[in-house]
């Protein structure tokens, strides 16, 4: 029998309680309806890198296994801008499980997002 608990909060501030996962779709900010500028969507990366960062420093001492989030994915023109990995990995800790990202959006979608699973 399988124990869990679904919460929504701010989980850069919520205290949880010992957890095997943890699992997160965080914010991904404004809804975009246009196509933005690689300068815009990096900017937004960049905000959404600092939220995980908060948000996994957070309840990494809660969690004995796996951190899994997804991330936005903008498109600017043919190319997406996926958040900066390398920085959330390197401020918390954390490793990048092979494998990952994997990426999820429809062709003309603007926004779609990227699926990380992360370990100690």
């Amino acid at each position: 029998k399988q124990k869990y608990s679904l919460r929504c909060g701010d989980s850069s501030e919520m205290k949880i309680d010992p957890a095997d996962v943890f699992v997160a779709e965080p914010d991904f900010g404004k809804i975009l309806r246009k196509v933005v500028t690689k300068d815009q969507a990096e900017k937004m990366q960049r905000r959404f890198g600092r939220l995980m960062v908060d948000v996994l420093n957070n309840v990494k001492k809660s969690v004995k296994g796996r951190f899994v989030f997804t991330a936005p994915l903008i498109r600017i023109g043919k190319k997406r801008v996926g958040c900066d990995i390398d920085m959330i990995l390197q401020r918390t800790g954390l490793d990048l499980i092979e494998g990952f990202p994997i990426d999820e959006y429809r062709k003309n979608q603007i926004v779609g997002r990227q699926i990380f699973v992360l370990e100690k």
